[in-house]
């Protein structure tokens, strides 16, 4: 692992979102790098901060900026300090207000569960991780999770997309199944890389509509499909538009669950 690698992903390395292999490896290279592990700490820093600003119950008082303002002015009036040291002052009591004057708004406008896991989801897609296990049947790697989750997974047969593998993920802190399929939805088209996550929600914490009530969510330049069967969540990713990627869900008979195992017969 390189410091290429790790830093954009900084804020989920401190949200402790990797699996335990991933983060054994991150963990070997921070203590080698003190670069790395310096940015690790601010991050981890700037992120209890702002998480304690957003548990500030009122909105500082108006007219607080403009008071700060005004107080580094006199300062700057008596001290005569270079234009340099004002700038960063200028920053710091914008950061104050927006800390302090805008912690309520968070609360109020902070992403919402749904999106968290839309966002979680398109994030380690990016990533393009290898695959534990690719070029099988879609029954052998039903069977390959057995056992690994809490849940069953039933492989989707997604419309003009062939299964290419899978691996184990996380959505949030959810341990989920990853699976990849090489899509083409036209066929003059190259094929893509569309990632489908399967998660447990039993306890109906992530907002997603039953199937076929799909809902698409935009993320990190990627278009994500949500929907729910049962206690499972699923939400597919992919840099298609919409309507292609409408066009990949997969289907099922008039009242036969969307996702069904693949060594269903009829």
């Amino acid at each position: 692992m390189t410091c290429r690698d790790l830093q954009p992903f900084l804020s989920t390395y401190v949200d402790g979102e990797f699996d335990a292999a991933e983060r054994a490896r991150m963990d070997a290279h921070l203590e080698g790098c003190p670069a790395c592990a310096a940015l690790v700490r601010a991050e981890a820093a700037f992120l209890a901060a702002l998480g304690r600003a957003a548990d500030v119950p009122v909105a500082a008082p108006a007219g607080l900026r403009h008071r700060v303002l005004a107080g580094l002015d006199a300062e700057d009036r008596a001290a005569r300090r270079p234009p340099g040291v004002r700038t960063w002052l200028t920053v710091a009591a914008a950061l104050v207000g927006v800390l302090l004057g805008g912690s309520l708004l968070w609360g109020r406008t902070g992403p919402s569960p749904r999106q968290r896991y839309v966002e979680s989801a398109a994030l380690n897609h990016a990533r393009g991780l290898p695959l534990e296990i690719s070029r099988v049947a879609p029954e052998n790697v039903e069977a390959w999770f057995g056992g690994k989750l809490d849940h069953r997974v039933a492989v989707p047969r997604l419309q003009r997309a062939s299964l290419a593998g899978a691996r184990l993920l996380h959505v949030q802190d959810r341990p989920a199944a990853y699976l990849r399929y090489d899509a083409q939805p036209r066929p003059d088209a190259a094929p893509r890389d569309v990632g489908l996550f399967v998660f447990d929600d039993h306890h109906g914490e992530v907002p997603a509509a039953p199937y076929p009530a799909v809902e698409v969510a935009r993320s990190r330049g990627y278009n994500v499909a949500v929907w729910r069967d049962g206690e499972l969540v699923y939400e597919l990713v992919t840099d298609l538009d919409e309507p292609e990627l409408r066009e990949l869900l997969p289907s099922a008979p008039a009242g036969a669950p969307p996702v069904r195992p693949a060594s269903y017969t009829p």
